[in-house]
């Protein structure tokens, strides 16, 4: 009669060895692992890993989650920031549209009314454009 010793292999084999090796009679000499090794292994080892790494993937996804909303709070931050520059755009255009004068040399020579109709020259402007045109033709002129 030959039984399984407390020293026998089970690390090759699916289930861990029999919690009384010696008590375990084996039908053949030396014994097969299906005859000592009896007990399907605990699952807590395995659980306290799977634990720990969904453990570690929730925090992970904590401050990566974190991380966005900071930085969605900065875009926020600098589309306010954007909104109010142009804000500002449309208010100086608005007062520049009020007061009627502009810096495009388009408009120097007294824009598009509907109003009057001919060739309009209140300011002078023609006079100065002409003479700026002038001093560049004889400044540039060689």
């Amino acid at each position: 009669m030959t039984t399984c010793t407390p020293t026998f292999d089970c690390s090759s084999h699916v289930k861990d060895i029999d919690a009384t090796p010696t008590s375990v009679i084996c039908a053949v000499d030396p014994c097969t692992a299906d005859e000592c090794c009896t007990v399907t292994p605990s699952t807590t080892a395995t659980d306290t890993t799977a634990t720990d790494t969904t453990a570690a993937d929730i925090t992970k996804i904590e401050t990566d989650l974190s991380s966005l909303t900071t930085k969605v709070t900065g875009l926020e931050t600098t589309l306010d920031d954007v909104k109010t520059a142009v804000n500002k755009l449309k208010d100086l255009k608005k007062e520049e549209d009020e007061s009627g004068s502009s810096w495009n040399p388009l408009e120097w020579f007294g824009g598009d009314d509907d109003e009057e109709e001919g060739f309009s020259n209140k300011d002078n402007n023609l006079f100065l454009v002409l003479a700026i045109i002038i001093i560049l033709y004889y400044c540039l002129k060689k």
